[in-house]
């Protein structure tokens, strides 16, 4: 698991240390998030999360909360006791990237990029950090952006988040 961790910062660093590479993107937004499905535990998926964003030139930092909505939903289904149930707030995740490539039209912009993440869980869980990659699709309409992407960040799964916000 260090080897694909070892290729992400190279690319990072490399990134930092060139020059920019066509078509970076030079954005400054700021919005709110949202994931159906957020990998915060071993187990897997196990989570919805909110959160905002901010992004400055080719750098994007997002900070979601997450609760463990399907044993919410499991619980009230099986009858289980309110008292019972776990906190409804399930952890945090803090993941910043940073663009290498974007491709960009008159209304689309469409990004590469790479970073990591560090989450902290109500359950403990040995894998809080991880890096790896996201394919970030912004429309554009006046100030307003609607964002979607998907992020790879190892070792969980790949999230899928839908976005609004505004350029400043």
């Amino acid at each position: 698991m260090k080897t694909p961790a070892l290729i992400v910062g190279c690319l990072v660093v490399g990134a930092l240390l060139g020059d920019p590479p066509p078509g970076a993107a030079q954005e400054r937004s700021i919005g709110f998030t949202y994931t159906p499905s957020l990998s915060l535990h071993d187990e897997g998926t196990c989570c919805s999360a909110v959160g905002a964003w901010v992004a400055v030139g080719r750098l994007y930092v997002e900070h979601v909360v997450a609760w463990d909505s399907k044993w919410q939903k499991l619980a009230a289904e099986w009858g289980v006791p309110e008292a019972t149930t776990p906190e409804m707030v399930d952890g945090h995740v803090l993941t910043a990237l940073w663009t290498l490539r974007s491709w960009q039209t008159r209304r689309f912009r469409t990004r590469f990029q790479v970073g990591g993440r560090y989450g902290t869980a109500v359950a403990p869980t040995p894998k809080a950090s991880g890096g790896g990659a996201g394919l970030d699709v912004s429309y554009v309409v006046g100030p307003a952006v609607l964002r979607g992407a998907v992020r790879m960040l190892l070792p969980k799964p790949p999230e899928i988040r839908v976005g609004f916000g505004f350029q400043f």
